[in-house]
């Protein structure tokens, strides 16, 4: 009698290392040479974007990066080629930079963004959507223009792209489409009204592709990173409460349990690229909050409205309060602790070629 526990205790062993053998097996089998690679990054001229085309021309792949400003694009091409001439090879031959200036947005705008880019490199291996926008304030203070505003920042920047790049996959019966979607599109974030709106939008369209682009050949990757410090909250717009709101919300980037670092997002990037994973969590805790939200709704719900609880009110006429950017808020404030996490984000934002001065995209 003692010995059959044990024994199922085996058996359970032995077939849960049968199916982590299999599933690497699997996982191998997929896997792609990054070298030479035709790599888009859509939002790639700063933030994580820039960081993962930077990585991406590492690993010996031509990359070309989307954005709405030309001075951003110039600025990021000129930091990405001193990258690519560090990786000449043997017959002195470096990765190739393209920079396309373009609302990915717009149809035609990406339709006329992916044309270019296999005029110049012949094809698109690899696509990845990377823009974003970002609003912080009470549901009470977001209108129904912030909703629309984020689904067209969020949801149709992953669209618009996907949907032009499709054709050209499917005739070529292989493709890598990486979208970057957030832990807040896999739980809700009180405060962050549209941004979990559109995440969670971002999310079940890049769930679906990943379902229905398979049987051509076409892997569809989902990464799920938490907050990043790299300086971004600067050009984030806060509402209701702005200055309250963007301390709240500054202190949860600078600190290592709910943000991570861009370089471990744009790893996985590369990662989910390579391997044509479905899925890819940046960090444990970011995991952890996912799988809660999927095993026990109430009690994610629970902990949501416990946090909901200590953020900043709601004043009255939330609604018609004007919209105020981090660097705004920053600049007129005489709070010493924003101060200090402000210095310490223009660091970061230096560093990944964040500008200060207008919204995220």
């Amino acid at each position: 009698m003692t010995k059959r526990p044990w024994k199922s205790l085996g058996y359970a062993a032995a077939a849960l290392t049968t199916v982590l053998f299999g599933r690497a097996l699997l996982r191998h089998s997929r896997r792609t040479q990054l070298a030479g690679k035709k790599v888009l990054v859509v939002g790639g001229s700063r933030g994580l974007g820039f960081a993962a085309a930077r990585r991406f021309l590492r690993e010996g792949a031509d990359v070309a990066i989307c954005a709405r400003s030309e001075a951003e694009l110039t600025r990021a091409v000129g930091a990405l080629r001193d990258v690519a001439e560090t990786m000449r090879d043997t017959a002195g031959e470096a990765p190739k930079v393209l920079s396309l200036c373009a609302d990915v947005t717009e149809t035609q705008a990406a339709s006329a963004m992916i044309e270019k880019v296999i005029a110049e490199f012949g094809r698109v291996d690899v696509l990845v959507n990377c823009a974003v926008e970002v609003t912080i304030g009470p549901l009470e203070a977001l209108t129904a223009e912030d909703f629309e505003q984020a689904f067209r920042g969020i949801f149709f920047a992953v669209y618009r792209p996907t949907m032009a790049v499709l054709p050209h996959m499917k005739a070529r019966g292989f493709g890598r489409i990486v979208n970057v979607s957030s832990v807040a599109g896999k739980a809700p974030v009180p405060h962050s009204g549209t941004y979990v709106a559109g995440k969670f939008a971002a999310t079940g369209f890049s769930a679906i592709c990943a379902a229905e682009l398979r049987k051509y050949g076409i892997c569809v990757s989902t990464i799920f990173p938490p907050p990043l410090r790299n300086g971004a909250w600067l050009n984030g717009s806060y509402k209701g409460l702005a200055e309250e709101e963007l301390t709240w919300f500054a202190r949860s980037l600078h600190s290592p349990l709910t943000s991570a670092d861009p370089e471990r997002a744009a790893r996985a990037i590369v990662e989910a690229a390579r391997f044509g994973d479905v899925e890819r969590m940046v960090t444990p805790s970011s995991f952890l909050q996912a799988r809660l939200h999927a095993l026990c709704p109430s009690l994610s719900i629970a902990l949501a409205a416990f946090l909901d609880a200590r953020l900043p009110n709601t004043p009255p006429g939330a609604a018609a309060l004007p919209a105020f950017s981090g660097e705004e808020l920053v600049t007129h404030s005489g709070m010493p602790a924003l101060g200090r996490v402000s210095r310490a984000a223009r660091r970061e934002a230096q560093r990944y070629l964040q500008p200060v001065a207008d919204k995220l995209g």
